[in-house]
């Protein structure tokens, strides 16, 4: 009952979808009723990755809380707070992301989340609490690896069809900054290489054979990022320093026997054709400039594959994409020709945006490709 009590702070027009404040207010009440040395967070609701977000309300369309949205919110409340979360968990399908990892880095010091998609009961919740009633002092390394068991344990027992992908992790989030690193260098061999379609094409393959073993989502690009750079190491240097660090990041993990490449962390890569909302959610949450810049010069270029018709003297399509989610109005191409010999750099490395706080995303959105 005590949490009716938040909807008197919430100042909504009728028929204005949720946004930000609608968790900034619930943490808000949350921190000034109930104060303790040791605080955690549970996003339960379905769950989207780095870019569906979380928690999608129903009287609002299903409009879902974006990484941006989560950030900006625990960012405010922050400032009414002695030290971070202790543990940041979602109960959501495919949140246990390196983007959504980095969002709560600074907010958080543990995160509990999922690679893969979640049966609709979720986590376990009475064993892990009853851990907390028992240690109200216990630490988000060791709650979180409860509720890892305690979910497996579940989803073995009452064989939901689900079991066999079930995944959830416990991250540290002090240690994230070492992938960050990591993967950038990684991200810019990556985008110094990509000037031809056999770079592009390999790193597709490499995408859809991740995704054929469990491993991530292709609805809404989510794959294993160690698995992922395990698989490109024969032809893109670095890969071994990200997997390390991704060892050294995520203490604890479980997952069933369909998702045996499954490692904690998943990253954004664009196995569909994602048009502008998607390019425009990534260049607010992107975890390297030198990757954003791959993800829109693999965008362009297959717009224009699709718009053209580009295929080889033996009548193949000179790239696969290996799903059909095409649609019809996601780009808007004109008579535009992209392709990799004239593709024009952004400079995201340069960009203000990675480095101005107060950067108004929404304002800076596109519509075509002409303004993109």
């Amino acid at each position: 009952k005590e949490i009716l009590f938040i909807k008197n702070d919430l100042k909504k027009l009728d028929g204005q979808k949720q946004d930000y404040t609608t968790l900034k207010n619930y943490l808000k009440w949350g921190i000034e009723r109930y104060p303790a040395k040791n605080m955690g967070v549970v996003f339960w609701n379905h769950g989207g990755g780095t870019i569906g977000g979380v928690c999608c309300d129903e009287k609002y369309d299903f409009d879902s809380l974006s990484l941006s949205e989560i950030e900006l919110a625990i960012e405010c409340t922050s400032k009414k707070m002695t030290d971070k979360f202790e543990v940041i968990g979602f109960d959501a399908c495919l949140m246990s992301s390196i983007e959504v990892a980095n969002a709560l880095a600074p907010y958080s010091n543990y995160m509990v989340a999922s690679e893969q998609l979640e049966p609709s009961n979720g986590w376990e919740y009475k064993s892990f609490i009853n851990a907390l009633v028992n240690n109200v002092s216990i630490k988000g390394d060791e709650l979180g690896k409860i509720i890892v068991d305690s979910y497996i344990e579940d989803m073995l027992t009452n064989e939901y069809t689900e079991d066999e992908y079930s995944t959830l992790s416990v991250t540290d989030l002090s240690k994230i900054d070492d992938i960050l690193v990591a993967f950038n260098n990684v991200a810019k061999d990556i985008d110094n290489k990509c000037v031809s379609t056999e770079i592009l094409q390999k790193l597709n393959e490499v995408a859809i054979e991740s995704l054929e073993i469990g491993t991530g989502d292709a609805d809404y690009g989510m794959i294993d990022l160690y698995d992922y750079m395990d698989k490109i190491a024969d032809f893109i240097d670095g890969t071994e320093e990200v997997k390390t660090s991704i060892e050294n990041a995520v203490i604890y993990e479980k997952h069933g026997d369909a998702s045996p490449n499954a490692h904690g962390l998943t990253f954004y890569y664009p196995t569909v054709e994602t048009g502008f909302n998607y390019l425009n959610q990534m260049r607010n949450m992107v975890i390297s400039p030198y990757y954003m810049n791959f993800i829109d010069k693999r965008e362009a270029y297959i717009s224009n594959i699709k718009a053209n018709n580009v295929v080889m003297e033996n009548g193949e399509v000179l790239f696969q994409l290996g799903y059909d989610f095409w649609s019809d109005d996601t780009f808007k191409l004109g008579e535009n020709n992209y392709n990799l010999e004239n593709y024009k750099d952004n400079n995201w490395e340069c960009s203000k945006y990675y480095y101005e706080k107060t950067f108004e995303y929404v304002e800076y959105e596109f519509t075509t490709l002409e303004q993109y």
